[in-house]
C-alpha cells in the first residue's frame, strides 16, 4: 500500500503480506489476509485509514504495516461479488 500509487475509494484486493510471522499474525488478527477486499479512505493520512469491504470495518494502519501489504486493483464486477 504505497500512498503515492493508490487511489482513494477504489477497491483493492490484498495479494500478499510481506514481513515475518509476527506481522502476518497481527495483521490477520485485524482481519487482513490474502484475498481481503479493501478501500483506501485517505492515502495521505497517518495512520493509514482503510475499510475492509466484506466486514464493513474501518482500520488504521501504521506506515510500516501499510508498506508490507501488497494489493491489486479489482474492477467493479469483482468488488460486488
Amino acid at each position: 500500500l504505497d500512498s503515492g500509487l493508490i487511489a482513494v475509494d477504489r477497491p483493492y484486493k490484498v495479494r500478499m503480506l510481506l514481513g515475518g510471522k509476527t506481522f502476518r499474525r497481527r495483521i490477520q488478527e485485524k482481519g487482513i489476509e490474502e484475498g481481503t477486499r479493501i478501500l483506501i479512505q485517505n492515502s495521505q493520512a497517518r495512520p493509514f485509514p482503510i475499510r475492509l469491504v466484506d466486514r464493513n470495518t474501518e482500520l488504521n494502519l501504521g506506515r510500516g504495516e501499510a508498506e508490507k501489504i501488497i494489493v491489486e486493483v479489482i474492477d467493479d464486477e469483482q468488488s460486488e461479488s
